[in-house]
């Protein structure tokens, strides 16, 4: 039987390999972090994409899907995690994805827009083939800081047969004059741009390196005073810019995590509370009710059915009426031409019926004043005309088929 000083050695070595084990799991712990940051740094980043596809609930495609684009660099893979977290916990049901587009520098993420380029083509080939299994689904998209300009080119390079639902963007570094038709065009709902004054990151770093899109500074930082409406206009620009909407920051996004910083945005309780309803239909808590107006109702028009408390009036036909032509009557039968007999009221001038043969958009010619001739004469008898050519007394009639025979006079002959 061991003595009690041997017990209290065997528990003390106990107490000393729990700890190491404990020590040992947060070396395993720290060493994996470690190696996590060094492959997202060496331009891994999709293992993040894994990650998340591993450790966060997916919903169904056929529901729609959220793409994801991160910032700059390593780091702006940050919002990964939290955002997906916070669409579940708002009812999201569709799916969500990350795509990976960043390199192992800040820098180069911000200033080589080919690659960038590059990168939001294959964003653009993804969302064609997601739209090809699912043609009915709704798509969004969520793009912080460098990752709002991959979307915007994504999105002009889509097809115009492809259109997205909703699209956000957080902390945007493009340029606040950067022209958005082409963008605008694919968007079938509304595009949010979030922007602060408060973002330090655009302040002090973007204002020096210039915007994702390679513009000066100088023009405005979209993340920091929002988009503005370009100087050169294509015909549908104004109409496709009611698309846009900018939000400020207001001091009542503090409770839910968001302060106006670079990447705040991207916390779940704000993503829950103000960026999921926006994904699924309801702007009013991003906008606020102060702000937020609903579309208006289309006004009807006079050819629209006339309301109940209305009294009918005649609606014009949808094509050009003739003179003397009478609009379609209730049963949908056209009625026929006026009486060709009838003669104008402000003049005595006939009109002829039409004969099918005439311009529908040209009014039928009108006969000289003071004729005697009806717009669908009836037929005359040949022998009660009179002859169209009286032939002098010295001429024969060429158009005679038996002209008189003319005997010479002895004057003549001699």
């Amino acid at each position: 039987m061991p003595s009690f000083h041997d017990r209290q050695l065997d528990a003390r070595s106990d107490k000393q390999l729990v700890v190491q084990g404990r020590l040992s799991l947060g070396l395993r712990c720290h060493f994996a972090m470690v190696i996590f940051l060094w492959l997202s740094a060496a331009g891994c980043s999709d293992l993040v994409k894994f990650a998340v596809d591993k450790t966060q609930p997916q919903g169904e495609k056929i529901r729609g899907i959220t793409y994801y684009l991160g910032g700059a660099g390593p780091v702006g893979n940050i919002g990964s995690f939290d955002i997906p977290r916070g669409l579940r916990r708002a009812g999201y049901q569709g799916h969500f994805e990350v795509f990976p587009w960043q390199t192992i520098s800040h820098a180069t993420d911000q200033i080589f827009i080919a690659r960038n380029r590059s990168k939001a083509q294959d964003l653009a080939d993804d969302i064609r083939r997601y739209r090809r299994l699912y043609p009915d689904a709704p798509i969004h998209l969520i793009a912080l800081s460098a990752g709002t300009g991959v979307a915007t080119f994504a999105l002009e390079y889509l097809p115009e047969s492809i259109d997205i639902e909703t699209v956000i963007f957080l902390g945007c570094s493009m340029s606040s004059k950067y022209d958005m038709t082409r963008a605008l065009r694919r968007i079938r709902g509304r595009l949010y741009a979030l922007h602060s004054t408060a973002d330090e990151v655009l302040k002090n770093v973007v204002w020096y390196t210039g915007t994702v899109d390679r513009a000066s500074s100088d023009a405005g930082i979209a993340g920091l005073e929002g988009f503005y409406t370009p100087g050169n206009l294509f015909p549908d620009t104004e109409r496709q810019y009611l698309k846009l909407i900018n939000v400020p920051y207001r001091s009542e996004f503090d409770s839910a995590g968001y302060g106006g910083g670079h990447t705040s945005a991207t916390s779940t309780d704000f993503v829950q509370r103000y960026l999921a309803p926006a994904i699924m239909g309801d702007p009013t808590p991003l906008l606020g009710r102060a702000q937020y107006q609903a579309p208006p109702t289309p006004t009807p028009t006079r050819r629209d059915p006339p309301p109940e408390n209305q009294t009918d009036e005649p609606i014009p036909p949808p094509w050009p009426t003739l003179p003397n032509q009478q609009t379609p009557n209730g049963n949908g039968d056209t009625d026929s031409q006026s009486d060709p007999n009838d003669e104008d009221e402000n003049t005595n001038d006939k009109i002829p019926a039409a004969t099918g043969t005439e311009d529908p958009l040209r009014p039928p010619p009108v006969n000289p004043p003071d004729s005697d001739i009806r717009a669908n004469p009836e037929p005359a008898d040949p022998a009660s005309e009179p002859d169209p050519y009286v032939a002098p007394d010295d001429e024969t009639d060429p158009t005679d088929p038996n002209p008189p025979v003319v005997e010479p006079n002895e004057e003549s002959v001699s």
